[in-house]
């Protein structure tokens, strides 16, 4: 039987996620102050479970993920909230093993989300050259100019993927094999 403390984090997850994916939707940000919230109810949670250590490993948690993604934010891959929230949610993960498959199944979900909003806003040839181009400039060193549209990024509400594989990674550790 699974024990309410364990559903703490799910919880919290869902609370924090729920408006910034509703936000991103709308405005294509996500509000600082729900990082920020998610970060310390994040801390906070861990503290009222294992006390002061539990803080501590939430806290690294949001940091290492901070410090994996920030240089992704850097080269543009990402936006500053995307960073923001994934922190957040590595410390509501509470561990740095949590932390660590929540940004995995974030990115796989992400990569998932732009193949898909690329089929559907660009159809199946445009998709093809989206993942084309950098074979090209890296490998070929050609230029895109035979590609329409391969300046135009395509904007990703980035929180869906980031609700998806937290809360796929928080219910797997209540309900699964976590």
């Amino acid at each position: 039987m699974t024990h309410p403390t364990e559903l703490a984090p799910l919880i919290v997850s869902i609370m924090i996620l729920l408006p910034a994916v509703v936000i991103d939707f709308r405005s294509r940000r996500i509000p600082n102050v729900l990082c920020v919230v998610g970060f310390l109810a994040g801390a906070g949670l861990h503290g009222l479970m294992t006390g002061w250590g539990g803080v501590a490993a939430s806290c690294v948690a949001g940091v290492v993920v901070l410090a994996v993604m920030f240089p992704l934010f850097v080269i543009g891959w990402f936006g500053a909230g995307d960073v923001k929230l994934v922190a957040a949610m590595g410390a509501v993960a509470g561990s740095v093993t949590d932390a660590a498959a929540i940004l995995a199944t974030v990115f796989i979900a992400g990569g998932l989300l732009a193949l898909l909003m690329s089929l559907y806003h660009r159809g199946p040839k445009q998709t093809f050259w989206n993942f084309h181009i950098p074979v090209n400039l890296v490998v070929v060193n050609r230029h895109t100019a035979d590609c329409p549209d391969a300046s135009i990024p395509l904007v990703l509400p980035y929180s869906l993927a980031i609700a998806g594989g937290s809360v796929f990674v928080l219910t797997m550790n209540v309900f699964g094999a976590g």
